[in-house]
């Protein structure tokens, strides 16, 4: 197996940019190693899944970090639950606040959107070449900020503690939790993972409008009807 390369070995502080998948994307066609960490106090333009605008004003937390693993095609979706686990659990133990996880990549504070995931990947044939992570949390932002021209209702952690939160220990916290579970993941596999994912999904009684496709090759997550099992 090839050798791991901690998550934050190296990180990049910017005040602003377009976006930090971007950016790290960019490293990583320029052949930057595993493991690098983005981080901007604030974002442009940032992007959520299919393409959706990503509102990323000052307060919030945003990073992007770079993998290059060695598995197979198939095995890509797990990052993003294993990205969205280390998160959950990074807030909760800081805040005690109580969070769920709602397919495929969002993180949800009493039915709001907190965080969001976004993960891109460059594959040729079937190998994988590089995958790039990106998550926003919402921290310390205005709530009235958050919410201009969303579909979906949109919290942030001070709007529920009624006070702020230090970033950095969040971001430390996060950091912490991926080197966790990312190293056992690739010596183990995903099961004990995607356990802990459904321990903490939303509305898990509830038929998935997406069912979990790109899982099911390796994994048994669904039953006949497409639900959860």
């Amino acid at each position: 197996m090839k050798p791991y390369r901690e998550i934050g070995h190296k990180i990049i502080w910017l005040e602003e940019v377009d976006s930090t998948n971007n950016y790290a994307k960019n490293l990583a066609e320029k052949g930057e190693e595993e493991g690098i960490v983005v981080v901007a106090r604030k974002q442009t333009c940032g992007r959520g899944r299919e393409d959706r605008n990503w509102i990323s004003p000052e307060g919030g937390l945003y990073l992007s970090f770079i993998l290059r693993p060695v598995f197979p095609v198939k095995e890509l979706t797990p990052i993003t639950l294993l990205s969205a686990v280390a998160v959950l659990e990074a807030v909760e133990d800081i805040t005690s606040l109580k969070c769920q996880l709602k397919w495929p990549n969002d993180l949800l504070l009493h039915g709001k959107k907190v965080c969001g995931i976004l993960t891109e990947s460059k594959v040729v044939g079937e190998t994988v070449v590089y995958v790039v992570v990106g998550i926003g949390v919402n921290v310390n932002n205005s709530i009235e900020e958050l919410n201009a021209g969303l579909q979906y209702p949109a919290v942030s952690l001070k709007e529920k503690l009624g006070y702020d939160i230090e970033i950095s220990i969040l971001l430390k916290e996060i950091i912490r939790n991926l080197n966790k579970y990312y190293p056992l993941t690739l010596s183990k596999g995903w099961s004990f993972i995607v356990k802990k994912w459904k321990e903490k999904l939303y509305q898990v009684d509830k038929e998935l409008r997406e069912p979990i496709i790109h899982l099911q090759d390796f994994l048994s997550l669904e039953n006949e009807e497409g639900e959860l099992a």
